[in-house]
């Protein structure tokens, strides 16, 4: 029984690393923006994109009225630097699911980046006046070989040392670093998720400059 609790408890630790749930105020992503259409239709303006309202994004068009735009019609967009896309996670049940996800490294590379956060609609007092929401943050990485992101808390990334090393292991020398646990390059329970997306960043930015 000691160690089935023991066992549940590293399991949630371990989870907690990529799934981040706390009560944070309204994000919301603006600036200039290029939004692609699913049709191809390339439009300019402003726009406005809330984590409590993931379906729909507000643009604005230069000389004219804001509009909302549904996302099942938009196939990517831009605000300011900001690269969002439709990423197509494994869901929970049968099939999977899109979600509009930021991209954190730049596009092209051999090992993607990107983080979904979603908002409660359901804000609650933050006894400043203003509101805080439900927010839950999950980052995903995507290899070379692989059909779809998984989240990087996903079991097939454990153990670290022995599995990542066998994702990157076209690096020799990246790998050999990650395999031995050298210093930077290793993960554990209590590794805070800030330090782990800040790893895989690098492993990213390494594996890509790889001769």
């Amino acid at each position: 029984m000691k160690k089935s609790i023991l066992f549940f408890s590293l399991m949630l630790a371990f989870l907690g690393l990529s799934a981040q749930e706390n009560m944070e105020p309204e994000v919301v992503f603006k600036g200039s923006a290029r939004i692609i259409m699913a049709d191809g239709e390339v439009l300019e303006g402003e726009a406005s994109y809330s984590c409590i309202n993931v379906n729909r994004i507000r643009f604005t068009p230069a000389d004219s009225k804001t509009e909302s735009l549904r996302i099942k019609n938009v196939q990517e967009f831009f605000i300011d630097d900001m690269h969002f896309v439709k990423l197509q996670t494994p869901g929970i049940s049968i099939g999977s699911s899109d979600q509009v996800a930021r991209r954190l490294n730049p596009e092209g590379r051999k090992i993607s980046l990107y983080e979904v956060i979603t908002q409660g609609s359901i804000g609650t007092g933050d006894g400043s006046g203003g509101f805080v929401y439900k927010t839950h943050s999950t980052v995903y990485i995507q290899f070379p070989d692989m059909k779809s992101p998984r989240a990087i808390n996903d079991l097939a990334f454990s153990p670290f040392h022995k599995k990542m090393s066998k994702l990157v292991s076209d690096c020799k020398e990246l790998s050999k670093k990650i395999a031995n646990k050298e210093d930077g390059y290793k993960v554990s329970m209590i590794t805070p998720p800030e330090m782990k997306l800040e790893l895989l960043l690098r492993i990213a930015e390494e594996f890509e400059a790889c001769k």
